[in-house]
């Protein structure tokens, strides 16, 4: 007898039941990353307390996160959509562009040439980490680091990890895609 193969009902049931094992297991994870981040010296997440104005604190360590992202970082400076428009020429090719969202928001869409780059919190070496292969060895050429808005902190800790691994030009877009998308400026998709 030949094997039987199930409805396309019954077999989008059981994608739908791996979704909700995979979403799941995806918000375990982010519980542990919150709960670590927590535990962490100079981390203010959102509720704690922080201001968020200056140099201090801020959220997540990778993605977006909804904690309160200071005014400025020291080490980097302040721009804006059209400020960054500027700086990066036709094709881009001027400036290391890093899109600290995460990777599904990235794929939806981004700044041309941007690269996704993933910051995480090391409770080992007490500092942002990331792959520092990514952004090359001109520690002079200027680095454009977004997140998904103004209020994502992930991108002020990217910044934070940038300027401490040297590099000397960072511009920090701290209105995020939201603002590159409202100024009405080319995107991306994947």
């Amino acid at each position: 007898m030949g094997k039987i193969e199930p409805s396309p009902m019954r077999r989008l049931a059981g994608m739908r039941r791996l979704e909700g094992q995979r979403d799941r297991r995806e918000l375990l994870a982010t519980l542990a990353m919150g709960l670590a981040l927590a535990a962490a010296p100079g981390i203010v997440l959102a509720g704690d307390g922080g201001d968020g104005g200056g140099d201090g604190g801020g959220g997540g360590g990778g993605g977006s996160s909804s904690g309160t992202a200071p005014g400025s970082v020291s080490g980097a400076s302040v721009g804006s959509a059209a400020s960054v428009s500027g700086l990066m020429g036709d094709q881009g090719e001027r400036v290391i562009i890093i899109d600290v969202r995460p990777k599904g928001d990235f794929a939806r869409g981004r700044l041309r040439g941007a690269i996704n780059l993933q910051v995480r919190y090391s409770e080992v070496t007490r500092a942002y980490q990331f792959d520092k292969s990514l952004l090359g060895n001109d520690k002079s050429k200027p680095v454009v680091v977004y997140g998904a808005n103004e209020k994502d902190a992930a991108a002020a800790n990217a910044v934070r990890a940038v300027v401490a691994e040297g590099f000397t030009n960072v511009i920090w877009m701290r209105g995020g895609f939201a603002e590159w998308v409202a100024a009405r400026m080319p995107t991306a998709v994947s």
